[in-house]
């Protein structure tokens, strides 16, 4: 219905317009251009109009206003914007605009762009924006004012007061948007200066599940009261609109809620204050009479009074016991319960009185028309017949409007189609090659403005999908996409292909900070646990940039360049991020090499094991081998294995060489058990994407059959990177080797991110103390009281612990005083070929 009221409206004014003439004596109208960003079917602006024209009209009745709608909510093309303000120059170049009103950040952005080239660089005034968003738009533009779009939870903490005078605690829920964190700092702010703060705790639940809301508000006091505001996703990643939220909660809770969301009334909230388009509307209107009647908007400054209302549903009280006697007359209600006749009783009467008056006004006037008809019969059907012409010249051009709108909706659709990702709806390359050269195409020959392309790729994603299923992988596509869309908010977005992405992110000089800021929110986005069809899974991402105009000058360059950056942060360890350097091409040919060689070598059967001995210091007998993976290659010479296993993991490699180490190292097992008369272990390091295999377990226990090799022989050595990839699929899978007799032993403990919870989670027998805290123990405090904050970590965990690295008497007697009796290092013995251990075993018993 509101739709057709504005197209009323518009063709009543320009009705006016097209047929007013002012003599040269009369003065000249006022010409008011209102620019809106949005169509105007969208509520908030619809209703700014309304406000606009109900204010400029009681001052100026002769006023002529045209809207204009960029429609840039569902068509948002800069080029399609361009277009837009070279048809409205040629359509007000004969008119003297004299004022300029925007309602939206874009509209008054445009009006900026184009008032000089098109609208007689006329005065602005806007309103719907946020105070900090008008200030970063306007800058040092001059002959712009306007209302800022202010939210007043002040009023809510009002209405609280007045309806639940025992009030001692609030439940704020709100999402962790960034809309959602600046309404609830707005709503802190009011509280902290209510006189609600000194009787009233206030309580954040915004972090809980939403299954986990569900359950706990039902068990609320009748004290309490919820404030529900800006909650569009819950903080575990379920997505649904507010209104549906408002409803869910509302039916569970046992008290009443309030909110600062307009579009919350009707859908469960007792009530609140919020804000209003009208009085946005109104507001503006108003600085424009002020401006039409000679004031400069340099001198007056910009509204930040709250354009709001307060408003309550009266269902919502009577279900809560709360009495709407107590609320101020300008509380609005809603849903009212009334008696027709008791409320309108002055208008009915007055109503019968009108019509008995028109009754005989329309029979005096019925006889009047019965005379004139006669006259007028001919007349009627001469007009009957004009009529008819002009309804089907009428119909056939309306027909011919709809096709075209039919067409340009669908050309609108098949561009939508073709530049975007029909999972995420993101961006996809298409539109983001043409977004970049967008930025190059500069006529003004302007130095173009510095940007960063960050290109990101998941870590292991493929083993999301080999173990989950595709669908499960796209569902967690979507989440990243979601979480990548509000750590570059305002920016651009897109999916490139499979799990990689890429933002591109402007005003770099004006912003240093912001690169910093922008990987720091997306560390965070990749820290919060994902949990899809009841499955909890942690991702990482391995992150590359290039700047512009540092590291190159066209698109497809600067995402080359992002992308190799983007390689070697994950070939250094993944879940790192690293500015693109010359260097690397050097290094990415180097690795190509050096891969083509790797398969050769395992192809030819050139690599080999060694194996260290580990020695229990209190007995002096070997207790255990760890298998050590060598390569001596004639082009490079010995080539180290941590330059050997990130190239095998990145290629896949590392599933046969993996395979080919554990059949050989239950082999020597089988070797030592003949010369050996005391328990051992050999122990054999097994990568990350080794056990995410889903087959690797399978594949195990055939070699341990195949050599009838006890799995108390064999022990299986894992990273802290293993907790990167933690999951509940991951655990199960250490459980079950563990289970079946197979010990697991951390390596290189202390380095990484270990903590008592991980510790705790994970299914291990051993952890290995790393050798840069043997190297310190006797010259520096730190690294001997972290030994022994591990020893005694082990100890209560009843943790077997070994210490690698060591090299010296002083060292071993250090340990074995403080708990450690399992030593491996160069002090016992360096690690040797199965023939050389041989000789050492059979040196040893002598």
């Amino acid at each position: 219905m509101k739709k057709y009221i504005l197209l009323l409206y518009m063709a009543f004014t320009l009705m006016l317009f097209s047929n007013t003439t002012f003599s040269e004596s009369e003065p000249h109208p006022h010409h008011i251009l209102v620019i809106n960003a949005y169509h105007f079917n969208y509520e908030w602006t619809f209703n700014q109009n309304i406000g606009i024209n109900q204010a400029i009209s009681n001052v100026f009745p002769d006023a002529i206003i045209y809207d204009e709608f960029l429609d840039w909510k569902r068509f948002p093309d800069e080029d399609l914007l361009m277009k837009q303000a070279t048809l409205l120059g040629d359509k007000y170049k004969n008119i003297d605009i004299d004022l300029i009103l925007t309602t939206d950040d874009k509209g008054l952005i445009f009006a900026m762009d184009y008032r000089k080239a098109y609208f007689d660089n006329a005065p602005i005034a806007f309103s719907g924006i946020i105070e900090h968003t008008a200030l970063s738009i306007i800058g040092n533009e001059k002959n712009i004012t306007g209302v800022y779009e202010n939210m007043a939870p002040s009023g809510a903490l009002d209405l609280m007061a007045l309806l639940k005078p025992n009030l001692n605690k609030i439940i704020v829920i709100h999402d962790l948007s960034e809309s959602g964190l600046r309404t609830y700092e707005a709503f802190t702010n009011d509280y902290q200066k209510h006189v609600l703060r000194l009787s009233t705790v206030v309580e954040d639940w915004s972090s809980f599940p939403f299954d986990e809301l569900l359950a706990k508000v039902p068990l609320l006091d009748s004290n309490t009261v919820i404030m529900l505001i800006s909650y569009n996703i819950s903080s575990d990643g379920f997505i649904e609109k507010p209104e549906i939220f408002g409803e869910l909660i509302s039916t569970a809770s046992s008290v009443p809620i309030f909110s600062v969301d307009e579009f919350l009334l009707n859908h469960g909230i007792v009530g609140g204050t919020f804000l209003s388009g009208v009085l946005q509307g109104e507001t503006l209107g108003k600085l424009g009479i002020q401006i039409l009647e000679g004031t400069s908007p340099d001198l007056m400054p910009h509204v930040s009074d709250a354009t709001v209302y307060s408003a309550v549903d009266e269902n919502q009280l009577i279900r809560f016991g709360l009495k709407k006697n107590v609320l101020p007359k300008e509380v609005n209600i809603i849903n009212a319960h009334f008696s027709f006749f008791e409320t309108y009783k002055n208008i009915v009467i007055g109503t019968l009185l009108i019509f008995c008056f028109l009754l005989l006004y329309i029979l005096m006037m019925f006889v009047n028309i019965q005379k004139r008809k006669k006259s007028e019969h001919e007349i009627r059907l001469q007009k009957v017949t004009l009529q008819e012409l002009n309804e089907q010249l009428a119909t056939s051009e309306e027909e011919l409007r709809a096709q075209n709108e039919s067409l340009q909706e669908y050309q609108g659709h098949l561009e939508y189609i073709a530049k975007h990702d029909a999972l995420t709806t993101l961006p996809n390359r298409i539109y983001l090659e043409e977004y970049i050269s967008n930025h190059f195409d500069n006529p003004s020959g302007a130095p173009y403005e510095p940007i960063a392309i960050v290109f990101i790729d998941l870590d292991n994603f493929k083993f999301i999908n080999n173990t989950y299923g595709h669908h499960f992988g796209d569902q967690v596509l979507r989440i990243v996409s979601n979480r990548l869309s509000e750590v570059n908010v305002g920016q651009f977005t897109a999916r490139i292909g499979g799990d990689e992405f890429i933002l591109v992110i402007k005003n770099l000089e004006s912003e240093r900070l912001l690169l910093e800021n922008v990987f720091n929110r997306i560390k965070h986005a990749f820290s919060l646990p994902l949990i899809i069809d009841k499955e909890f899974i942690t991702i990482s991402a391995s992150i590359g940039y290039s700047l512009y105009p540092e590291d190159g000058s066209t698109s497809e360059e600067l995402i080359m360049q992002a992308d190799l950056s983007m390689f070697n942060a994950k070939k250094s360890g993944k879940s790192k991020y690293m500015h693109y350097d010359k260097a690397m091409s050097n290094t990415l040919e180097n690795d190509h090499l050096l891969i083509s060689h790797i398969k050769n070598a395992y192809e030819n059967k050139d690599f080999t094991l060694y194996y260290q001995p580990q020695i229990d210091a209190t007995t002096d007998e070997i207790v255990g081998f760890e298998a050590l993976l060598r390569w001596y290659s004639k082009e490079f010479g010995y080539v180290p294995p941590d330059k050997i296993i990130p190239l095998a993991e990145s290629t896949g490699l590392i599933i046969p060489i993996g395979l080919c180490i554990i059949e050989q190292s239950v082999q020597f097992a089988l070797e030592m058990k003949k010369r050996l008369s005391t328990q051992f272990k050999v122990s054999i390091n097994i990568s990350v994407v080794q056990l995410l295999e889903n087959n690797f377990e399978d594949e195990l226990f055939e070699r341990l059959n195949r050599y009838h090799l006890a799995p108390q022989y064999i022990q299986l050595e894992i990273t802290e990177s293993v907790l990167i990839e933690t999951s509940g699929t991951m655990i199960l899978k250490l459980n079950s080797i563990r289970d079946r007799g197979i010990s697991i032993s951390l390596d290189d403990f202390g380095t990484g991110f270990s903590s008592l919870t991980y510790l705790q989670k994970l299914p291990i027998n051993e952890i290995k103390i790393d050798k840069s805290f043997i190297d310190e123990i006797l010259t520096d405090s730190k690294p001997a009281k972290l030994v022994d904050t591990i020893l005694y970590l082990a100890k209560e965990l009843n943790l077997n612990v070994i210490a690698e690295g060591v090299e010296t008497k002083e060292q071993q007697d250090y340990l074995l005083n403080h708990g450690c009796s399992v030593m491996q290092g160069y002090y016992n013995s360096k690690p040797l070929p199965m023939e050389e251990v041989v000789l050492f075993c059979e040196k040893r018993k002598r």
